[in-house]
This record gives structure tokens, C-alpha cells and sequence, in this order.
């Protein structure tokens, strides 16, 4: 009899330690999909149902985390005016830009936010020879128009989106895109450019 009852006491033992795994793993779930929910509700877009990828960037954000671009399965190119309509209904140019929230913060909203709408875009992060601090945009191949540069930090105006022209060694010029009377500040001489996709 005593067998049986250690051999008892021991799937006694043994059930719990699953029942409580089970409710561990349960739990981990529920929190991994509800931040994962949450962080696209900021967005402003439901939680997609695609598989994605997560990518860091070799960049920190203000909290000096490494920046985390989500890459959605099945994005495409879009047309050109598939890109201006994103735009036009993606608010992330309407944050006010600050030292908790710069450059790389909308670039890679830009880029999670085109990607979870199922538009391939990269984070563009630019070095310039009189500036230590760098910048960052987004770039989308268009069907129609090819790669197109995108700058959609606040400046302070209602519609900030710009286009932006980037060549090494030229100076690094943005052209309105909504507001055409915003005359943009010289942010210096392109010295590098580097892509992710």
C-alpha cells in the first residue's frame, strides 16, 4: 500500500506542476497578445492577423531600447497613390516632435504602420558631415514612380510629410507634400545612407 500511495502522491505532484504550467504559459500568452494588441491600438489600426517578423534597428529611441521595426508577411510595393492616400490617413506626422520623441520614433511608426497595411517600406537613416546626430525617414518603392523618400517628422506645420531628395554629398532638401507654403530647414550635407527593409 505504501507504493501506491507514493506512486499517488507523486502524480499528485506531477498534475500540479503541469496545472500550473499550463496556467504560466496561459498567462505568458494573454500578456505577449495584449501588448502586442495594445501597441497596435496606439497606432490606431486593429491588430493584423499576418505573421511578421521583428527586426532591430542598430539604433536607440529616447529610452535607449533598440528601435523595433515589425515586418508583416505579404507587404507589396505600392502605387504612388497608394502611398500619398497612407499618408494622408496616417497621423504620426501630428506627434509633437521632442527630445522623448525624435526622428527614428516616426520613422519607425511610418514603417510599422505602412507594414501592418500590407505596404513594404523601409527606415532610411541618414549621416551628415556637420552633424554628429543624423536623421531618419522612411523609403517606399513605387510601382510607378520607383523609390521614393519620405520625411514625416513633425515640423510644426498641419500636414508635416515631405518628400525628401538624398544623394551623398548633396545637401538633403524636403519638398511639402500636403502644406506647399512650409519652407524646410537645411539639415546639412548627406555624408552616409543606409536602408532597412
Amino acid at each position: 500500500m505504501k507504493k501506491f500511495d507514493r506512486l499517488v502522491m507523486k502524480v499528485h505532484a506531477i498534475t500540479k506542476i503541469i496545472c500550473l504550467s499550463v496556467v504560466v504559459l496561459f498567462i505568458a500568452v494573454i500578456f505577449i497578445g495584449s501588448t502586442d494588441y495594445f501597441q497596435y491600438e496606439i497606432m490606431g489600426y486593429e491588430r493584423s492577423t499576418n505573421d511578421y517578423e521583428i527586426r532591430y534597428l542598430p539604433y536607440t529611441n529616447t529610452d535607449n531600447d533598440l528601435e523595433m521595426m515589425y515586418n508583416f508577411d505579404n507587404t507589396t510595393n505600392p502605387t504612388y497613390n497608394e502611398l500619398i492616400n497612407f499618408l494622408k490617413n496616417d497621423y504620426t506626422d501630428t506627434i509633437p516632435y521632442s527630445e522623448d520623441y525624435v526622428c527614428v520614433d516616426y520613422a519607425v511608426r511610418i514603417h510599422n504602420n505602412a507594414e501592418r497595411l500590407g505596404i513594404r517600406t523601409a527606415v532610411v537613416i541618414l549621416d551628415f558631415y556637420e552633424d554628429n546626430d543624423g536623421h531618419a525617414l522612411n523609403a517606399f518603392l513605387t510601382t510607378d514612380r520607383g523609390l521614393i523618400f519620405i520625411d514625416c517628422t513633425n515640423s510644426g506645420i498641419g500636414n508635416s510629410d515631405a518628400i525628401a531628395t538624398i544623394e551623398v554629398d548633396e545637401t538633403y532638401h524636403l519638398e511639402p507634400l500636403f502644406e506647399s507654403d512650409y519652407i524646410y530647414e537645411d539639415m546639412g550635407i548627406v555624408s552616409n545612407v543606409e536602408m532597412y527593409w
